[in-house]
């Protein structure tokens, strides 16, 4: 029956006899002859099928029935060695176990590198939400800080002994006023040079005024206006929330979205870009 459905290519009733036509000998085996050639017809079949499982089980079944009509048949000796070469099937069944070995290295490299990127991606995942919950604390105490009523900031004390006359520490004291008041701070080329010919005095006064007196660096004066700003007009300028990090740094004074997003961090402990996406979605 089975030999039949093969020769009428229905390949699959046909197998399905063979099958059960082995699942008889392996219940109670018994002398076979021309019946023994149901093991090849098995082992091409799941060959053309790329089954290499398949064909490991039936050339040990087919190994196991030369064994068995070798040791119960006398007669059958010659015909087997003539028909059915056993170290052959034997080298087949080496070859395919080889394969099965190199499929499930390269298997089990696989299933390591996919266990190895779930990890990756759970540790990852876990440290971005918990950095995110920390941005979304420092969000909510800059908000609050942002909501309290401001306390004045008591202005700079003219002391003699920093070296500076009354007259320049006025004039200086103004034009830095005046400077903030209209965000001249903006400027991108601003430096400790330009803005001295600007205020019509020299660099040492206005550095020794920014150091002495109000206890910062002239950098450091600039990106504290630039990062103030910053907050204050990103919370009230909805136009500016589909800036880009290099534009927003560039409207603020700085001269690179780096230095911008690192300044904004170090002062507020959370990036612009978080800062944007909170503000939009409390609005």
């Amino acid at each position: 029956m089975g030999v039949n459905h093969l020769r009428s290519k229905q390949d699959e009733k046909g197998i399905g006899y063979l099958v059960q036509f082995d699942s008889l000998f392996t219940l109670k085996p018994y002398l076979l002859h021309e019946e023994r050639r149901a093991y090849d017809l098995l082992l091409d079949y799941f060959k053309s099928q790329n089954n290499v499982n398949q064909q490991l089980l039936y050339i040990q079944k087919a190994i196991k029935v030369d064994s068995f009509l070798y040791e119960h048949d006398k007669n059958l000796r010659q015909e087997l060695n003539l028909k059915y070469d056993t170290p052959m099937l034997l080298a087949e069944k080496e070859k395919i176990i080889k394969q099965l070995h190199s499929k499930n290295h390269i298997t089990k490299l696989y299933i390591y590198f996919f266990v190895g990127f779930l990890l990756f991606l759970s540790v990852w995942s876990y440290v971005k939400i918990s950095k995110n919950r920390q941005f979304k604390i420092k969000y909510e105490e800059l908000k609050q800080q942002l909501n309290t009523s401001k306390t004045e900031i008591a202005p700079p004390v003219f002391k003699q002994e920093k070296g500076i006359s009354l007259e320049v520490f006025e004039v200086i004291k103004s034009r830095l006023e005046l400077f903030e008041r209209e965000k001249k701070y903006r400027q991108t080329e601003l430096t400790l040079n330009s803005l001295s010919k600007e205020f019509n005095t020299n660099s040492t006064y206005l550095s020794k005024y920014m150091n002495e007196i109000l206890n910062i660096s002239f950098s450091n004066y600039l990106i504290e206006l630039r990062i103030n700003d910053s907050i204050e007009t990103l919370r009230n300028e909805p136009k500016l929330w589909n800036y880009t990090i290099a534009a927003l740094a560039e409207y603020f004074g700085f001269n690179n979205a780096e230095t911008f997003s690192k300044s904004f961090y170090a002062k507020t402990g959370i990036y612009p870009s978080f800062y944007i996406r909170e503000i939009k979605k409390s609005n």
